[in-house]
């Protein structure tokens, strides 16, 4: 059984099938529906899936309200198409409401069988778009992209380029003594800023988000030097050759180490050795030699 709701395993074959029957006789009914497309894993090429991801855009303005309001819906759909959880948690529930999803249970197109399907809400088109360009990225390309937003005002301050940078958003640079940074996530792209202790860790509550966008554009103009169509292996090797700062790289590995990890029921899985040779060649970066190696073997 997988994920909150303890549906069966899909293959490959039936997720499209399974996604086009909900969203034709489920989703598609429900006020201000707009759109509902498969991302996540499904882009990585594997052959079966714990669950489905489906971005679905809802038009509208409180993104709370919106998804009680689906929560109740699927709710009141018959028992035979939105189906009791069989999780040992949450069984006999029928949906899972939490931060940007709203998760069910359906019936696979593959005869007996359920999938967990995650709605992950989008209230506007460009949101809609930002998540899915993010979640169809494979796991180490998401963590190599977050490092490499997190440190642009500090490369940019290396090459005197902040200025450029700013522009290329359309955002005035910010009159502030505190540390201004850029952060990425699958929801939004936000600059923030926020004051260090002496130990130079943040101050608990001096965060504040100063601009914030859900315009996927403005993630490929923030990142101008780099081609985020290219694989990760590729990007690694434009990191190496374009990144400056002599803490840049540091601060990309660790923010690329916590992202990327082994969990416990991977071990021992083609997905565990795929995360721990991208792990090896972002931890290998000062060296070209360890990069090449890595990338050849």
């Amino acid at each position: 059984m997988s994920g909150v709701a303890g549906g069966d395993r899909i293959s490959r074959e039936h997720i499209d099938s399974t996604a086009k029957s909900y969203i034709d006789t489920v989703l598609s009914r429900f006020p201000g529906f707009q759109s509902a497309e498969v991302t996540g894993s499904v882009a990585a090429g594997k052959k079966d899936f714990g669950d489905i991801d489906l971005i679905v855009h809802i038009e509208g303005n409180d993104k709370k309200a919106i998804k009680k309001e689906l929560q109740n819906y699927l709710e009141n759909q018959s028992v035979n198409k939105i189906l009791p959880f069989r999780s040992e948690k949450y069984q006999g529930k029928r949906s899972y409401n939490a931060g940007e999803l709203v998760s069910i249970l359906y019936p696979q197109t593959d005869a007996g069988k359920t999938a967990q399907i995650d709605n992950i809400i989008a209230v506007t088109r460009d949101e809609s778009t930002f998540k899915k360009s993010f979640l169809d990225w494979p796991a180490e390309k998401q963590g190599l992209v977050l490092g490499l937003v997190k440190v642009a005002i500090q490369e940019a301050n290396v090459t005197n380029t902040v200025e450029k940078l700013f522009s290329t958003i359309s955002v005035d640079i910010p009159k502030t003594n505190d540390v201004v940074e850029f952060n990425l996530s699958g929801i939004e792209l936000q600059l923030r800023s926020y004051q260090k202790n002496d130990m130079g860790k943040e101050v608990k509550g001096s965060r504040k988000i100063l601009w914030r966008s859900s315009t996927w554009d403005d993630v490929d103009r923030l990142l101008w030097q780099y081609d985020l169509s290219k694989s990760f292996e590729e990007l690694l090797q434009d990191t190496q050759q374009i990144v400056k700062h002599p803490t840049s790289k540091q601060r990309i590995k660790g923010l690329f180490n916590s992202m990327v990890s082994i969990k416990s029921g991977e071990v021992g899985t083609a997905k565990a050795d795929r995360k721990q040779k991208t792990i090896d060649m972002v931890n290998a970066m000062e060296g070209k030699k360890s990069i090449y190696r890595s990338l050849v073997c």
